[in-house]
């Protein structure tokens, strides 16, 4: 609700500068050019101002700096009032662990796709068209310096995929794809599975889950496809980033909806994290800098416009 205030907020404002600006400075441009000047002038600075105005009110500052989230991170201490962490420490199972499908490996979490990549007519650039897709997850723990935290929620995973195919890979998912009942999707069922793929990520799936699903009326060897399996292995030592919930005393995806951030997983270390995870914050000097950039580029327009530089464009002639 609060994302959702401050995006209307910001376009009250882009809305209300770009008629200001048009007003002061119509008469000195290109009349293909209004109000678009009006508004890029406005964006930029609505922008600007708002990393100003963030910065001002504690923006990377005090308890929920990238400092202080590193600094937690080894020892699992939870924000106090809730908000984003970072975690480090060794993955346990609750309960009977999941089997990656491909791999075979026991583990957390997992995602899988088999897939075909095929030269389009026109052009270098290649098709990806995928055949079997699938993840599960289940709540887990991961065990720090200090304490155990809980950790619920479908991963985002950061490292990259394992590509084996070997000869023992291929048999294991040949078994897979026999046995498993699949969702047959085809058409416009695709768009469908999209958006049921966004929702998982960024829902907090307390029980777990597990989605598995086949082109219809496709059926190619396993042998002839390519392979991509992620996988959160039981025992591995991981970072994950989230929103930490006080009321369910959990990690989990930020609670914005589809406007929030999914619960990210990486091998080792967090650092990583800080590049990937949206709900982190950046950098103070980053979002001032930033901030400083976009300021300039919007009065550089408006004093453009109100100079006359854009009153007369050779391609507009």
């Amino acid at each position: 609700m609060t994302k959702a205030l401050g995006c209307l907020a910001h376009l009250v404002l882009i809305v209300g500068l770009t008629i200001g600006i048009d007003q002061a400075t119509g008469a000195h441009v290109a009349a293909a050019l209004r109000p678009w000047v009006g508004l890029v002038a406005a964006t930029l600075l609505v922008l600007g101002a708002s990393n100003v105005f963030h910065l001002l009110r504690g923006y990377g500052q005090g308890d929920s700096s990238r400092g202080a989230l590193l600094a937690r991170a080894a020892t699992g201490e939870p924000p106090a009032e809730g908000g984003p962490m970072l975690v480090t420490g060794t993955v346990r199972a609750e309960g009977a662990a999941l089997r990656a499908p491909l791999s075979g490996t026991e583990c957390v979490a997992y995602q899988y796709r088999l897939y075909k990549r095929a030269r389009v007519a026109v052009g270098d650039r290649r098709r990806t068209t995928v055949y079997w897709g699938g993840y599960a997850c289940q709540p887990f723990t991961i065990d720090t310096d200090a304490r155990a935290v809980r950790v619920v929620g479908m991963p985002d995973f950061v490292d990259e995929p394992n590509r084996d195919r070997s000869s023992a890979t291929i048999e294991r998912t040949r078994t897979y794809l026999a046995a498993t009942p699949f969702d047959e999707v085809a058409g416009a069922e695709v768009v469908s599975l999209f958006g049921t793929m966004v929702g998982d990520r960024v829902g907090n799936a307390q029980a777990g889950l597990r989605r598995d699903w086949h082109r219809a009326n496709t059926s190619p060897d396993a042998a002839t496809l390519r392979f991509e399996e992620h996988v959160l292995p039981v025992g591995a030592t991981v970072s994950a980033a989230g929103h930490w919930l006080p009321d369910r005393r959990v990690l989990g995806p930020d609670p914005g909806g589809l406007g929030g951030s999914p619960l990210t997983v990486v091998t080792g270390g967090p650092t990583p994290l800080l590049r990937r995870n949206t709900a982190l914050p950046s950098s103070a000097i980053a979002v001032a800098l930033f901030g400083l950039v976009l300021l300039v580029l919007g009065a550089a327009v408006v004093w453009a416009a109100s100079q006359g530089h854009l009153a007369h464009l050779p391609a507009l002639e």
